[in-house]
């Protein structure tokens, strides 16, 4: 079995919260997957980012090194240690329609 490592061309973090809303963190080391509260502790607003990978590369991936069926996973890891924070958490994957973002 063979690994095969892509590495983000770029990313950022996408905040909800109605006074983070032009904040763009593209040139941020890390990523924030958070849930905020609001000023009057009865709205959530949660964080979302962006990871986009080459195209090119995960086209040859696929058609020239890959052979019968495959897998594939994201692996994230915490920069920061929290009281609450669960042994697993699930993060939801969607493709972009449109994949172009200012990075920063």
């Amino acid at each position: 079995m063979a690994y095969y490592f892509l590495f983000p061309e770029k990313d950022t973090t996408i905040y909800s919260h109605p006074y983070r809303t032009d904040l763009n963190t593209g040139k941020v080391e890390t990523l924030s997957l958070t849930t905020e509260v609001g000023n009057d502790n009865s709205n959530y607003y949660p964080s979302r980012f962006l990871v986009k990978f080459k195209d090119s590369e995960i086209k040859d991936v696929i058609q020239n090194k890959v052979t019968g069926s495959f897998s594939s996973s994201l692996k994230l890891y915490a920069t920061e240690y929290s009281n609450g924070l669960s042994t697993t958490q699930i993060v939801e994957l969607y493709p972009l329609y449109k994949t172009d973002w200012s990075n920063g």
